[in-house]
C-alpha cells in the first residue's frame, strides 16, 4: 500500500488543484476574463498537476488489488479530464484574442485628419434582436401595478389640480381683473364667484 504520507500530501495537493480549477472556471465565466490571471492560474495548475501526478504514480504502484487499481484509476481521470477541459477553455480564450488582434490590425486606418478608425468586430450576417414586446409590455406593467395600488389614480387626481389651480384659475382671475367694468354679465357666461374664506379649489 503507499504511504500514509504519499496520502497525506496527495490530499492537500488535490485540495489546491480544485481550487486552481475553480478559480480559472470562474475567471473564463467573466464578460471579459482577465489575461494575465489566466496565464498565471495555468502555470500554477501545471505545476500542482505535476506535483499531484508524481504522487498518483506512487499509489498505483503501490495497489496490489485490480478492483482497489481500477477505482484508483478512474479516480485519478477525473482530474485528468478537468485539466483537459482547462486547457481547451484557455486555448479557446487566447485564440479568441488573436483573431481580434488581428482583426484590429486588418481595419486599423486613418481618416483625412489623421484619426484612427478601426471597424466593430460585428459577427457576419447577423441580425440585432428586437425587442418591441418587452418594451411595450414594460410601461403597460408597470401602469398596471400603479393602477393596482391606487397610486396611479391619486397622481392624476393631484396633477389635475394642479394644473386647474396653476392654468385655469389664475387666467380667468387675470382675465376678469383685465375686463372688469367692461362688460356687462350676460346669460350663458361661466363666471367665478370669489369666496376669501376658502380656497381658489373650492370657489
Amino acid at each position: 500500500m503507499a504511504t500514509e504520507d504519499t496520502l497525506r500530501k496527495r490530499k492537500s495537493v488535490r485540495t489546491a488543484f480544485t481550487k486552481t480549477i475553480n478559480s480559472l472556471m470562474e475567471e473564463f465565466e467573466k464578460e471579459v476574463p482577465n489575461g494575465e490571471v489566466v496565464k498565471t492560474k495555468c502555470l500554477t495548475l501545471d505545476r500542482i498537476y505535476n506535483e499531484l501526478n508524481d504522487c498518483d504514480d506512487i499509489v498505483l504502484k503501490n495497489i496490489g488489488a485490480d478492483e482497489d487499481f481500477d477505482k484508483e484509476y478512474i479516480k485519478i481521470e477525473e482530474y485528468r479530464e478537468n485539466l483537459d477541459l482547462i486547457k481547451i477553455k484557455n486555448e479557446n480564450f487566447f485564440n479568441k484574442i488573436e483573431e481580434v488582434v488581428k482583426f484590429f490590425n486588418y481595419t486599423l486606418s486613418t481618416d483625412l485628419d489623421g484619426r484612427y478608425m478601426v471597424k466593430l468586430p460585428w459577427t457576419d450576417n447577423s441580425s440585432l434582436p428586437e425587442n418591441k414586446n418587452l418594451a411595450e409590455k414594460r410601461p403597460l406593467a408597470t401602469t398596471s401595478k400603479l393602477i393596482s395600488s391606487g397610486r396611479y389614480q391619486q397622481r392624476l387626481r393631484n396633477d389635475l389640480r394642479k394644473s386647474f389651480r396653476e392654468e385655469y384659475l389664475s387666467l380667468v382671475v387675470q382675465q376678469q381683473i383685465n375686463e372688469v367694468g367692461s362688460k356687462q354679465v350676460e346669460v350663458g357666461d361661466v363666471v367665478l364667484v370669489v369666496c376669501d374664506n376658502k380656497k381658489r379649489l373650492d370657489w
